[in-house]
């Protein structure tokens, strides 16, 4: 069994129907992203590792680790467990299926055991162990080992259901820590809030990293601070892949004109956006044309008047 300074596993809990899929959460952490059908409930877990950090993998090596499969519900399930290539589509939603230079590490796991009948409020250990090749290039390698479960007949529960472990890992070697923010978008302009703006992320290394930004807003007449991000937005991406961030400021002034910022942590460094924002109701600058235009016309009446009555 790999130490607690070696490995560490990251547990998403990924809830699907026949079919897997899912957002990819931000932060590591073991977290619900579905239900399974009423009165059952199927959990996979690390044994012993955090949940956070990424597996650093040495070429010619192999690892072991540990998995609970948890079965908390009141049926009993037969299951089936198995290693899947884990990387992501252009919305970032979770592929299970989709085979890249950097999900071959699946192919290297083998399970113990891949069948067994797991009853109402057991838990079993499923040992698995990872073979890396000697001439395997260094960078992130990604999987998810899933339990796809089924009750059994007795149980008169007939749905299919899925739960993964997703796995974080980096070979060793050359690795390539890169990215950039290729694109930030505010407005110029809002017609009132809430208010979202963009930033986009580029991972063009060949390891995951985390980035984090947060949206700042200050009083363009004297420059106090008027809104702060209650904490910052986290994007966690895969080698070679794009993530859009939202910001979100619910509740902004009914008109004003602002400095919004976009500060950014990426890569050990900070980058900051800024860009001049106008908030104004629409309704407000259509009175306002007319408060003009009506003013206008009443100075043309009086020049019209005051010109009449000279000539008397």
């Amino acid at each position: 069994m790999i130490s607690q300074k070696k490995f560490s596993l990251v547990a998403l809990i990924l809830v699907v129907g026949l079919v897997l899929g899912g957002n990819l959460v931000s932060t590591h952490s073991v977290t619900a992203l579905g239900e399974l059908s009423a009165g059952s409930s199927l959990t996979l877990i690390p044994a012993r590792y955090p949940a956070s950090g990424s597996v650093e993998l040495e070429p010619g090596k192999t690892y072991d680790g540990t998995l609970e499969v948890i079965n908390d519900g009141s049926v009993n399930y037969a299951v089936r467990m198995s290693a899947v290539p884990f990387s992501v589509d252009t919305n970032y939603e979770n592929n299970f299926q989709k085979e890249t230079i950097y999900t071959q590490i699946n192919r290297w796991t083998v399970i113990d055991e891949t069948e067994f009948v797991l009853k109402s409020a057991e838990t079993k250990e499923v040992h698995y162990h990872i073979t890396v090749p000697t001439d395997v290039p260094a960078g992130g390698q990604y999987m998810a080992i899933i339990a796809s479960t089924a009750p059994e007949a007795t149980s008169g529960v007939g749905s299919v259901q899925s739960v993964a472990s997703l796995f974080l890992a980096t070979i060793a070697g050359d690795t390539r820590n890169e990215g950039e923010i290729v694109k930030n978008k505010i407005n110029g302009y809002y017609t009132g809030g809430p208010i979202e703006t963009l930033l986009t992320y580029k991972n063009s290394g060949n390891t995951d990293w985390t980035g984090e930004t947060e949206l700042i807003v200050s009083n363009f007449f004297g420059g106090a601070e008027i809104y702060h991000s209650e904490k910052p937005i986290k994007a966690f991406l895969l080698p070679e892949t794009e993530y859009t961030s939202t910001l979100k400021w619910k509740d902004p002034p009914l008109v004003g004109l602002f400095h919004f910022t976009h500060r950014t942590e990426l890569l050990g460094r900070v980058v900051e956006y800024k860009r001049l924002v106008l908030i104004c109701p629409i309704w407000l600058i259509v009175l306002s044309v007319f408060v003009i235009i009506a003013i206008i016309l009443l100075l043309v009446v009086l020049v019209k008047l005051k010109k009449k009555r000279a000539k008397q």
